[in-house]
């Protein structure tokens, strides 16, 4: 095989690369590709040589990550990249995006309310004219019970029922 079709088997392994990016193929494509440029690596060094094969080799180390470089660099500015990622800034509140509800639920603590279920262990509760998703340390706590906010763990609110009342 000529030397030149061994370097365009390489192009042809980074073109398949390239198009893997922009046309999703469960990887068949990309490995595809890879395959091509090892084979033309492998190729050259078979049949011109260690100084052929090593310019081969080379070719190949440095073509592989600069056009992968380059394509995540075109990527978020191409049709499909413009599809897939996502512009909504997400971060603290005053910027536009998700906002946790976490700061709200640690100011419950300490508030009382009323089972609207069975809590065995975790039901909904009516605390603070919200309704929410609670959990007690374990114990049954049986509807319409009074009940009171003894912590907050992540996004759990953890109930005790409330006594002598």
């Amino acid at each position: 095989m000529a030397l030149w079709s061994l370097f365009a088997l390489i192009g042809a392994g980074l073109f398949a690369i390239v198009v893997e990016i922009f046309v999703p193929a469960m990887g068949l494509i990309g490995v595809a590709g890879g395959i091509a440029i090892v084979a033309a690596v492998a190729l050259t060094f078979s049949e011109h040589g260690a100084g052929a094969g090593m310019a081969a080799l080379l070719t190949a180390v440095v073509a592989v990550p600069s056009v992968l470089a380059l394509l995540f660099r075109v990527f978020p500015h191409s049709i499909v990249g413009r599809k897939l990622i996502l512009k909504t800034m997400l971060g603290p509140s005053n910027q536009p995006g998700f906002e946790s509800s976490l700061s709200e639920l640690e100011s419950l603590v300490g508030e009382e309310g009323v089972a609207l279920t069975d809590l065995r262990p975790s039901g909904t509760a009516r605390i603070a004219n919200k309704r929410l998703s609670v959990v007690t340390g374990g114990e049954y706590i049986s509807k319409d019970t009074l009940i009171h906010v003894i912590k907050e763990e992540g996004s759990r609110v953890v109930v005790r029922a409330k006594e002598g009342k």
